[in-house]
């Protein structure tokens, strides 16, 4: 008996040694790696009191500012090597790791595994030749030209629905004589969703005035597929949710995970009546449809078959999820600025109207219209919202074989590269001493109007380096949906700063994000009122 207490005993000092001269060997090989905690590493500072406090992303930027990267790591990283994670800010880096060594550098197992339930073999959550073939086609489909004029019209049509639908809210606030103030980003999540769902199903979801059975479930499948990403045995809870004695009423885990499970099956028998619907279509029908799952389902796969109602279902909500939350994110940040910045919103406004005519005589806008060469001010305002406020603020490829980075970064076999564009955004060393900023004209430039003849000037909108700027990733992962997010921003702004003055209201003027998929804030309350009677 002794003998195999003390045979334990030994193993167990045994282990701790190996993994403590493990962690002073990280230590002594990555110098800022100094106030990682042995097992733990930097979990508490990524996911304790610094997350509680939506301070996460801001000590990372921190940290990078000092050397430009960051290394960080979770518990048990001299183990597991996908805990390790290497954070970088330099654009060179960056294009190393999106670009130059692509195939190196993948989607990994700590992104694929935690995602995979919601978005299955879909886009985003793939590599290989299954991204490839996905690519190849959205890639044709985003550059057909019918495809743009109706995502133009469907954003235009459900822009108007956001604009009189707010007008209905303020006029029942005026009334009842509530000053509680309106939540502008729940607003702009159900208008995105609308928009996206009328896109990529080709139905009409009815969720901009009220709440439906697949906005609500999609909502709580992606708040706790994010949750997964601060819960390091997710898994466990996963597999005892699913064996369904009871363990859900006694362990927040389980019960994520088992209501998580009943979301996606809610979602699931949504698109599944969707495809079966669409499937009664003649060939002829399907062609002439334009929305998202038509076009796939018209499609063959390399064997020539038609795809799989499962694949269908998990491009369809890949593409929700990327159309929507970040959409929505990037709509919140920007009212949030320009009412912060009110010399950026007159400037803006000024730009609307002499691109397209005020509020009463206003030009329906095209999607040639609102390029950035027609409309540069606008565009240039949504990127430094992007800079400042990326709706995705932090993603990672897993390094495959042992690599040295540009800037001599040691990067290990199976560790995570993360590439940071909230980070990035704040970074003095690439965006000067203004960095912290909000300043739209980073990326402009005044030319002459009409050949220096009038002396009259004009705004030219120059376009930063993707690696630089990295809101819509870069490399041949370079965001497929980045014109039609562009669109959908500029038509809603367009349409609700010319019917209304929005400020954020008392109390909420100074605003923080939340931690989930994306970067939502944390709170988005605001005051509006209308400008224009009956517009």
């Amino acid at each position: 008996m002794w003998m195999v207490v003390v045979g334990v005993v030994s193993l167990v000092v045994g282990l701790v040694t190996w993994l403590y001269a493990k962690h002073l060997h990280l230590v002594n090989s990555y110098p800022n790696d100094a106030n990682a905690q042995f097992i733990f590493g930097h979990y508490f500072n990524l996911f304790g009191k610094e997350a509680q406090d939506h301070r996460g992303l801001d000590w990372i930027t921190e940290l990078c500012s000092k050397n430009g990267w960051f290394y960080v790591r979770l518990p048990l990283a001299e183990l597991i090597p996908s805990m390790n994670f290497v954070v970088i800010t330099d654009p060179k880096d960056v294009e190393y790791v999106l670009s130059t060594k692509f195939e190196n550098y993948i989607k990994g197992s700590v992104f694929t595994d935690t995602l995979y339930d919601l978005l299955g073999d879909g886009i985003f959550n793939v590599n290989g030749e299954s991204w490839q073939v996905q690519r190849k086609a959205a890639s044709h489909e985003f550059s057909v030209a019918q495809f743009r004029d109706f995502m133009t019209h469907k954003f235009i049509k459900t822009s108007k629905d956001l604009g009189d639908h707010i007008e209905t809210l303020c006029a029942e606030s005026e009334k009842s004589g509530t000053a509680e103030g309106i939540d502008l980003q729940k607003l702009f999540h159900k208008f995105t969703l609308q928009s996206i769902g009328e896109i990529a199903f080709g139905v009409n979801l009815g969720c901009l005035t009220k709440d439906v059975q697949f906005e609500v479930a999609f909502d709580k499948a992606t708040e706790l597929t994010g949750k997964r990403i601060t819960t390091p045995l997710w898994k466990i809870s996963r597999s005892l949710s699913r064996l369904n004695i009871g363990l859900r009423h006694v362990y927040e885990g389980v019960a994520n995970e088992a209501e998580l499970n009943d979301s996606i099956h809610v979602m699931r028998e949504f698109s599944q009546a969707v495809i079966e619907e669409r499937r009664k279509l003649s060939q002829q029908e399907l062609d002439e449809r334009t929305d998202l799952l038509s076009r796939f389902m018209v499609l063959k796969d390399k064997n020539g078959s038609v795809y799989s109602d499962d694949f269908l279902h998990s491009i369809v909500v890949n593409f929700i999820l990327a159309g929507r939350d970040t959409t929505a994110c990037c709509l919140s940040w920007l009212f949030y600025n320009l009412s912060r910045n009110p010399r950026v919103e007159a400037l803006v406004l000024e730009e609307i109207e002499e691109t397209l005519g005020s509020i009463l005589d206003k030009t329906e806008p095209t999607f040639d219209a609102l390029r950035s060469t027609n409309m540069p001010y606008l565009h240039a305002t949504i990127v430094e919202t992007l800079r400042l406020h990326p709706s995705v603020p932090a993603d990672f490829k897993e390094c495959i074989n042992e690599d040295v980075l540009p800037s001599g970064i040691k990067v290990g076999a199976g560790w995570n590269v993360n590439y940071h564009p909230y980070a990035m955004g704040r970074q003095v060393k690439n965006w000067g001493k203004d960095a912290a900023e909000f300043k739209p004209e980073r990326f402009l430039s005044k030319i002459d109007d009409d050949g220096g003849a009038t002396g009259n000037t004009k705004w030219q909108f120059h376009k930063p380096s993707p690696f630089k700027f990295t809101a819509f990733q870069a490399g041949k992962r370079l965001c497929l949906g980045m014109d039609m997010a562009y669109l959908e921003i500029k038509i809603a702004a367009i349409e609700l700063l010319q019917r209304h003055r929005i400020s954020m209201s008392k109390g909420f003027e100074e605003a923080t994000y939340n931690r989930t998929l994306t970067m939502p804030m944390k709170v988005c309350r605001t005051d509006i009122t209308s400008k224009c009677i009956n517009a």
